[in-house]
């Protein structure tokens, strides 16, 4: 029986859940929205049935097996040597389509499949394998697995088991409740400082009040746009790299 078992950490996860009815290719709703080819709006990819064309959308996980560092350099020297390719691992979960709205929705799992998560994960049959450019110009191979917890694959979360938006949470936390001020203390302080500045204006320490300044509003901050994201460019998200 054909059987592989990867422990590893994830490096991107992405759900392809768009298409271009022009162009074709799929991509994520949340990375664009328009063909990057043709500018035309993207929509839900369908698959043809018996009862007409049903949505569909997947997840695709790229996940790094744990290894020492010493056996990733030796694996890379004696490939380069022998003039062979190096591999990324992926792996496909089908989404499903929900009968009460008619939308394709991801797998259940996909919520819990966070970057830089480990997890162990078992296939029941072999990859597809794909070449593909790399984000330095090398050809590469995509090892593909379509999970199919019929034939008994298995995803197994070696840490806690967290999603996305919790993860963010419990990264960035709520700053801690300060004690409610004493509202004599602080009407002390506020009146000693008035006072301080003041004294300090009428000596011509500080400059007294402009107010027309006073009144103006603090400029806002461009808005941060990131660049897009591309399959060549995943490399970078190994968690091994740093």
């Amino acid at each position: 029986m054909y059987r592989n078992e990867y422990t590893a950490k994830i490096g991107f996860t992405r759900v392809l859940d768009r298409t271009c009815l022009k162009d074709g290719g799929l991509y994520s709703s949340n990375e664009k929205s328009h063909c990057p080819k043709c500018n035309q709006p993207l929509v839900p990819p369908t698959r043809q049935s018996e009862s007409g064309p049903i949505p569909y959308c997947f997840t695709e996980v790229t996940l790094y097996p744990l290894m020492r560092k010493e056996t990733r350099e030796r694996h890379a020297k004696r490939t380069e040597a022998a003039k062979g390719l190096l591999y990324t691992l992926r792996m496909v979960l089908w989404g499903h389509m929900d009968k009460e709205t008619g939308v394709a929705v991801p797998d259940n799992r996909t919520q819990y499949l966070v970057p830089k998560r480990t997890i162990r994960v078992e296939f029941n049959n072999p990859p597809q394998l794909l070449p593909y450019t790399a984000s330095d110009k090398s050809t590469k191979v995509e090892m593909k697995y379509t999970f199919d917890a019929r034939d008994g694959d298995q995803i197994e979360f070696l840490d806690a088991k967290q999603t996305s938006a919790t993860m963010l949470v419990e990264a960035n936390p709520a700053p801690a409740a300060n004690p409610a001020p004493n509202p004599q203390d602080t009407a002390g302080l506020l009146a000693q400082l008035t006072s301080l500045t003041q004294a300090l204006q009428a000596n011509g320490v500080l400059p007294a009040p402009n107010p027309a300044e006073a009144s103006m509003s603090m400029d806002q901050p461009e808005d941060y746009q990131p660049s897009e994201d591309v399959r060549a460019e995943e490399e970078s998200l190994d968690p091994f790299s740093a």
